[in-house]
């Protein structure tokens, strides 16, 4: 695949101790299911049955990340594809990319950011014109900061107002996967239970300073309980620049990677 070529090929120039493999989730043997389990359970309060069922239904592709040496399991990404046709006759396609976790000893490495962009890179160039958008459903404060700091343009934004066709990509999004749980007024999918471990929701009291963490939590009060922010991603060019100079400069200079 495409994809996998980039994987690679990012992986020899970065000289990671990490692998990264993409495989189609309907291809997954429950002994490896229960490999990523084992990653998962720790953090998140899902049952295994609950798990094995999300892992089948809700993602049609998942990243493996692996240690390069041992070739053991070390965390995962779940993906979604979906193209979309938008009110102007636009068609573009989008990005999921979530129900995964990296073991902390893992995490520095770039790895969800390696798998966002070697997908990214497919749909650029098998449709060379269409735009793409990348989103996700942030449970926790975490995923959003990331974002927020490895790109230029990404919503919601602290200062900058939604543009009406990511808006509409958006609650489109929402509504399809999520239906009436989806709240368009905030952006937020609201869950009947809470998904991931009261530890992985702690914010340390220095970051309620962050314009990022006061808007995800003005937005989205009730993460405590288990609901989750819609962020969108447009994979433009300028993004994609700012990003893989962030890239070069941590590369060159690993000690000044930003601590998230």
């Amino acid at each position: 695949m495409l994809e996998q070529r980039i994987l690679d090929v990012y992986q020899l120039l970065s000289r990671s101790n990490t692998s990264a493999q993409f495989v189609k989730t309907s291809t997954l043997h429950e002994d490896e299911i229960a490999k990523l389990w084992r990653v998962f359970e720790e953090h998140h309060t899902i049952t295994y049955e609950e798990f094995l069922a999300r892992c089948r239904e809700k993602c049609d592709m998942t990243a493996l990340f692996r240690d390069a040496l041992s070739g053991e399991i070390v965390g995962f990404m779940g993906v979604r594809h979906k193209d979309l046709t938008l009110k102007s006759g636009e068609t573009i396609s989008t990005l999921y990319f979530g129900h995964g976790f990296i073991l902390q000893a893992y995490r520095g490495q770039q790895l969800i950011q390696r798998t966002v962009l070697a997908l990214y890179l497919r749909c650029i160039l098998k449709v060379p014109t269409r735009r793409v958008f990348i989103w996700s459903n942030a449970l926790t404060v975490r995923p959003y900061l990331l974002t927020a700091k490895d790109l230029q343009e990404y919503y919601p934004h602290p200062v900058k107002a939604w543009p009406e066709d990511v808006r509409e990509i958006r609650d489109r999004l929402g509504q399809h996967y999520y239906g009436d749980d989806f709240d368009s007024a905030r952006g937020v999918v609201r869950k009947r239970s809470r998904y991931v471990n009261e530890h992985m929701l702690h914010i340390r009291p220095e970051k309620l300073h962050d314009p990022h963490v006061q808007l995800y939590l003005r937005l989205n009060p009730n993460y405590i309980r288990g609901d989750g922010l819609l962020t969108i991603q447009p994979a433009t060019l300028k993004n994609l620049s700012f990003y893989m100079q962030l890239l070069l400069a941590n590369h060159l200079t690993p000690r000044a990677r930003s601590r998230r």
